[in-house]
């Protein structure tokens, strides 16, 4: 007998030995011995090295089924015909991920439990559920395709990106300043359901805490994206898996629902497979639990840091449960948050077992935009009428007195302003002119309202499409029907020898309405959006009535507003602009 021959056959006679009920029991009091550690913390990492990890986790103790593998005190090891592919089968690891960003081991008996905080959490509207913020990352050595299930619910993918604002203000803004608005806007976050800042660049001064973001900032933004009750991903279609920047959240789909009770005994199934074409199967069984919290405060401050460290110890069951994303304060003094903890209820190397007709339903749909109630460029829902005091119609050569402000407190010491009159600065009558061209020749560009959306063009003409149905083309020109600009030029004069405060804007200024037949207000133009405002004045802006302007003594003033209002309302004969509360008619 050769010495190849030898070794075949021990390896068949290894095949037909069963291991005692006496060794099995053995070498799984040994592996626990091993393993056993005081107390139960839940242990915090980087996402970077996953793989080194997960070989960590692999390479200890591996118990499966009742038989597995352990290393022995001797540095022997007992191997049952079975374990080579109960191996294989825990060759990955699912990994709460956390608020840091890094990942949450799973505690010493096996159990993964989901970090939660304000910064992976959203509501994203009445009727559309909840991104609850229960995270996890699938990890180990030559993973090529993640699937994932839910037995109840749905599953979102998280990606974490780098955001500067110097070479992406638009998507800084937009991630800083969510709104479901942007939505399919062109750019970095084009395909986001919703976008939450995770952590600030700290070298900046930013944090979590709410901390406005300083110039030159970096961000790390988590885009989250609804996938469906079923996620299939590629390596090649998702990166972000092999370094921990791509995760997997759990979603709520009813908003009338509690955001987590829905997922409590759901079953979370996840299949990896390797580059060698064998794959790997867990199942992990979800229960809600209100878990104890360990804050951590900003430096001198009392507000909690939004990184407070959620533990795996499971608090008394009856304290009042909650599930708000801050912490809640026990009678005790400790904190606790409602989240989600999962138990491994089996690991094998079957194929993944959900239909992929049904993977990745809601990957290339957008949830909707909210939409505003109010849909109209003119008011017209609640006329004014003289039981609100006389309307004074002024002639072509009349001036009324402009207005400023007037400041003084409540008995309970609030602040009230009002307007008064101010005799030394008067305000000529007003010039109108209708038309198609641009006002003063401006690009849309240009146009004054673009500061109020952070210049981001997009996001603009997406709201004023959706809110009145009107939008611009580049060169400034109205790129759609049914509407026409309003240009209206004003001199206000200082006749006094001392400069003068006065209330500008349109508002105040040129607000173009309509008098119906009894003499009342009828219809009055919206003014929120200038295309055009220009005075020819030094200005502050005031937190009660916007721009206050200052009127150098014995000059004038020119003050030019324009915006777009609808055809039929510039047609109408018994359009006036309200001056200071007064009316003049158009063009008299």
């Amino acid at each position: 007998m050769n010495e190849h021959d030898f070794f075949t056959r021990y390896a068949e006679l290894m095949k037909s030995i069963e291991p005692s009920e006496e060794l099995v029991a053995a070498t799984l009091a040994r592996a626990k011995e091993q393993t056993t550690h005081s107390g139960r913390k839940t242990r915090f990492r980087k996402p970077h090295k996953p793989y080194a990890i997960a070989a960590c986790f692999v390479a200890g103790v591996l118990i499966v089924g009742g038989v597995g593998y352990a290393a022995s005190t001797a540095g022997e090891a007992i191997l049952s015909p079975q374990s080579a592919t109960q191996a294989a089968a825990r060759s990955f690891t699912v990994r709460a991920w956390a608020s840091d960003g890094g990942t949450i081991l799973p505690t010493e008996d096996g159990q993964i439990v989901f970090d939660r905080t304000h910064s992976q959490w959203t509501q994203t509207g009445e009727a559309e559920g909840y991104f609850t913020g229960c995270t996890f990352t699938v990890e180990g050595e030559g993973i090529s395709r993640v699937q994932a299930s839910i037995s109840t619910g749905e599953l979102y993918r998280q990606d974490v990106t780098t955001i500067s604002q110097t070479s992406d203000p638009i998507a800084f803004n937009r991630a800083v300043n969510w709104d479901d608005r942007f939505r399919g806007l062109d750019g970095t976050l084009s395909s986001s359901d919703s976008v939450i800042v995770v952590k600030w660049d700290a070298e900046e001064g930013g944090d979590l805490n709410g901390e406005e973001p300083r110039s030159n900032q970096e961000i790390q933004a988590a885009l989250l994206k609804r996938y469906g009750s079923v996620i299939d991903l590629a390596l090649a279609d998702a990166p972000g898996i092999a370094d921990g920047t791509t995760c997997f959240g759990l979603f709520n789909p009813d908003a009338e629902s509690d955001p987590l009770s829905l997922f409590d005994g759901a079953a979370l199934t996840v299949t990896a497979t390797f580059e060698d074409g064998s794959t790997s199967t867990q199942v992990i069984t979800l229960h809600e639990a209100m878990f104890r919290v360990e804050p951590r405060y900003a430096d001198n401050s009392t507000y909690f840091d939004m990184t407070s460290e959620i533990t795996s110890r499971i608090v008394d069951a009856n304290l009042v449960k909650t599930h708000a994303v801050t912490p809640a304060e026990n009678a005790d003094g400790t904190y606790s948050l409602a989240s989600v903890y999962g138990e491994i209820a089996s690991t094998t190397s079957d194929p993944f077992p959900s239909s992929d007709e049904t993977a990745n339903e809601f990957a290339r749909t957008l949830m909707p935009n909210s939409v505003d109630e109010d849909v109209s460029l003119v008011d017209e829902t609640k006329p004014i009428g003289k039981s609100s005091g006389e309307l004074e119609i002024m002639g072509a050569n009349d001036s009324v007195a402009a207005q400023t402000i007037a400041m003084s407190s409540d008995k309970y010491g609030n602040p009230h302003v009002s307007l008064i009159d101010c005799d030394s600065v008067v305000v000529h009558a007003p010039t109108v002119m209708f038309g198609n061209e641009p006002p003063l020749g401006r690009a849309k560009s240009e146009f004054a309202y673009l500061s109020g959306f952070g210049g981001d063009s997009s996001y603009a003409d997406k709201w004023l499409k959706q809110r009145f149905g009107m939008t611009f083309n580049d060169d400034g020109t109205l790129a759609t029907d049914g509407f026409t600009f309003a240009t209206i030029t004003i001199d206000v004069e200082n006749t006094g020898g001392a400069d003068e405060d006065f209330v500008g804007g349109c508002e105040n200024l040129a607000t173009l309405v309509v008098i119906s037949d009894e003499g009342s207000v009828s219809r009055i133009s919206r003014t929120s959006y200038e295309l055009v405002e220009e005075v020819a004045a030094p200005s502050r802006a005031d937190d009660f009535v916007g721009s206050i302007y200052s009127a150098p003594a014995n000059s004038h003033v020119t003050c030019i507003f324009a915006y777009a209002i609808p055809s039929n309302f510039a047609a109408d004969e018994n359009v006036y602009v309200m001056v200071s509360g007064k009316l003049f008619p158009v063009n008299a």
